[in-house]
């Protein structure tokens, strides 16, 4: 699952930035939720009986951004969100 940065929002504009990925291996991830210091993800596929399944952050290169003077983190959908 790929975040986003809302860049713009408006009745007729809307641009986004890709800022990172969350990866969970061989299982899908189709929701993220953070609120403090509690974070939850959805992750969907054949999990029956598995008590632990882990999953990663990746953030995008800023050169890819092309905004070599910032590295985004997951703390950006934070700051977007409120």
């Amino acid at each position: 699952m790929f975040l986003c940065r809302v860049d713009t929002l408006g009745e007729t504009e809307f641009s986004q930035t890709p800022i990172g990925r969350i990866d969970a291996g061989p299982y899908g991830c189709h929701t993220y939720n953070k609120i403090g210091g509690f974070e939850v993800i959805d992750i969907f596929g054949p999990t029956r009986g598995l008590r632990e399944i882990t999953a990663f952050y990746t953030p995008i290169a800023p050169a890819v951004l092309g905004e070599p003077e910032s590295t985004p983190t997951i703390d950006d959908l934070a700051i977007a969100a409120e």
